[in-house]
């Protein structure tokens, strides 16, 4: 009798703990709190965001007219880069294209905003168009070493990998010419817009056209070049350097 009472004993003890498990499993579940979640929930990584950009820039430089003179008759001319004397009523002398090299930096300050830096370098030839009332002919007038910095704003106008921009600011312009008159630093504007490719977390690849404007001075040029008697010399400006570049850019 007792181990049939203890039989039954257990089986009520089995028969409750059963009861209670299912029990345990129709009770509703607690809500999770917002504190919970954000305990639960996994936190976005932060993403590390590139604030300088250092890079190197390469493309092309283009002038425009710098002067002409004129005479009355047809005399010769002797260019001071050293070339061949040649005969002209008158004469433009014009920059002809050029490569350019330089090297870039920007530093971000709004959300698209940059502060940007630019350092470039490039010989031009400065050619006489020589005009005797019937041909033009080309002549080797002068050279020039040109070095430009520039300080601007850099706008891009999205956030998306290709990244339209806009360009504003200031350029300081110094010549190193064969005929001293042209050897001169002027400041000027700098206009330009652009595109910018992302294309990793570290590197991005651009293109950008610029306007320099500034106004040369060929200080003492007439008398300089010994110009005939009577010969007529005008100056044009303002002047406009333009350079199509290509940069590549290392972000940190």
């Amino acid at each position: 009798m007792t181990g049939l009472r203890a039989r039954t004993s257990g089986l009520l003890l089995i028969a409750l703990a059963a009861a209670g498990a299912a029990a345990a499993e129709e009770q509703p579940r607690r809500p999770v709190s917002g504190r919970t979640a954000a305990v639960v929930a996994a936190e976005p990584r932060e993403t590390l965001e590139s604030r300088w950009c250092l890079g190197l820039t390469s493309g092309l430089l283009a002038g425009g007219d710098l002067f002409q003179v004129a005479n009355d008759l047809t005399v010769s001319w002797t260019p001071p880069a050293g070339g061949a004397t040649f005969n002209a009523k008158r004469f433009t002398v014009t920059l002809d294209e050029a490569a350019v090299f330089g090297l870039t930096a920007t530093r971000k300050l709004t959300s698209r905003g940059w502060l940007r830096l630019d350092l470039a370098v490039g010989r031009m030839d400065a050619a006489a168009l020589a005009n005797d009332s019937q041909f033009v002919t080309p002549v080797l007038y002068d050279r020039w070493n040109v070095t430009q910095l520039a300080a601007s704003w850099e706008q891009r106008l999205t956030d998306t990998r290709l990244q339209p921009l806009l360009l504003a600011g200031a350029s300081l312009t110094g010549i190193g010419a064969t005929a001293d008159a042209s050897d001169q630093t002027v400041a000027g504007l700098r206009l330009g817009a652009g595109m910018l490719y992302r294309g990793g977390p570290r590197w991005s690849f651009g293109i950008d056209v610029a306007d320099h404007v500034q106004q040369f001075v060929q200080d003492g040029l007439p008398e300089e070049m010994d110009f005939a008697p009577g010969a007529r010399y005008r100056e044009f400006g303002p002047q406009h350097l333009v350079t199509i570049t290509g940069r590549l850019l290392a972000h940190f």
